[in-house]
């Protein structure tokens, strides 16, 4: 089972505008880290790593430091994207107006979805009674 936030904007509707966020370590960021941060319109994060991945190339080409340090220091910001990467979503959306809405347990998205709009119809029934 994973954990899943659920984010809305004001008055949107739950079915088509609802943003899912999975917890957890983010797989897909620590490999293709640079690539996953513009998929997700992360472009500050994105410009950093580049900076600081090039300064690191850099600083073992003029001989500052070793390879073996190099890749090191190359793999503890992957690690670090791969760590942060889902909080790095969240405050995206929140910036972009996004508001949390709910925790949801499931399997998949899909299955996330489905339990979400459950809960919404469920709870518009209890306020219609």
């Amino acid at each position: 089972m994973k954990i899943y936030t659920v984010y809305l904007k004001d008055n949107a509707d739950p079915l088509e505008e609802a943003e899912y966020v999975s917890e957890g370590f983010a797989w897909k960021g620590f490999i293709f880290n640079f690539f996953w941060l513009i998929y997700h319109k992360l472009w500050i994060q994105a410009a950093v790593t580049l900076v600081i991945m090039i300064a690191i190339r850099e600083l073992a080409n003029v001989g500052v430091m070793g390879e073996n340090a190099a890749f090191l220091l190359n793999l503890g910001i992957c690690a670090y994207i791969g760590f942060a990467g889902r909080d790095f979503l969240r405050r995206r959306l929140e910036h972009e107006g996004f508001n949390f809405a709910d925790v949801v347990l499931a399997q998949s998205i899909d299955e996330a979805e489905y339990k979400f709009i459950d809960s919404l119809i469920k709870q518009h029934k209890e306020l219609n009674k």
